[in-house]
């Protein structure tokens, strides 16, 4: 019974803060709107914290960038379209913070990046591909530390390649050895 009643509590005061923020809120706004502003990470509308759904649209009516906030902060995946409709980003946050799989596309449809935060770090692999298809870079990161980096030319060729060692950077950026060429012919 009391584990009823503590849930049914935790309800009302959720519906209660959803109605508290609404009240001063709309539910939608257009990002455009001079009393919905950015306040360091948050978004307030007419001077306190926004909740809802901010979009903007281009001159042809399509949309061109939404985002879901609760009490300020960007919650959801945030979504940027081009001009001619085609998805350019998907950027899932969690509490106001980037949380999940960045990805980035061209105007074309063709993947541009792919990058994932854990509670607003970089961590794990990052892709990047040129407009032509080829890749770009790779960068291998542990909770935003950077552990590996390798970038090429749009045509292919290797430009950078190292790792850190002991805090130092080892490998190649154009052709040249960064530092320690021992390390890297082990």
């Amino acid at each position: 019974m009391k584990r009823w009643l503590k849930g049914l509590g935790w309800m009302l005061g959720t519906i209660a803060t959803a109605l508290g923020a609404l009240c001063f809120s709309p539910l939608v706004v257009d990002r455009s709107h001079p009393a919905f502003v950015p306040v360091g990470y948050e978004y307030h509308y007419k001077g306190r914290p926004f909740s809802g759904i901010a979009y903007s649209l281009f001159p042809s009516y399509q949309p061109q960038h939404a985002l879901m906030v609760w009490q300020g902060k960007r919650i959801g995946v945030e979504l940027v379209w081009y001009d001619n409709g085609a998805l350019m980003a998907s950027r899932p946050y969690q509490d106001g913070l980037p949380h999940g799989p960045w990805k980035q596309w061209y105007a074309d449809g063709k993947v541009k990046s792919l990058k994932n935060y854990i509670h607003g770090v970089v961590d794990g692999e990052t892709w990047a591909w040129h407009a032509n298809g080829r890749l770009a870079e790779f960068n291998l990161y542990e909770k935003e530390q950077e552990l590996a980096h390798k970038s090429w030319v749009a045509d292919g060729v290797p430009f950078y390649n190292y790792v850190y060692q002991a805090g130092e950077k080892v490998g190649m950026k154009g052709g040249e050895f960064c530092k320690r060429l021992e390390v890297i012919k082990k």
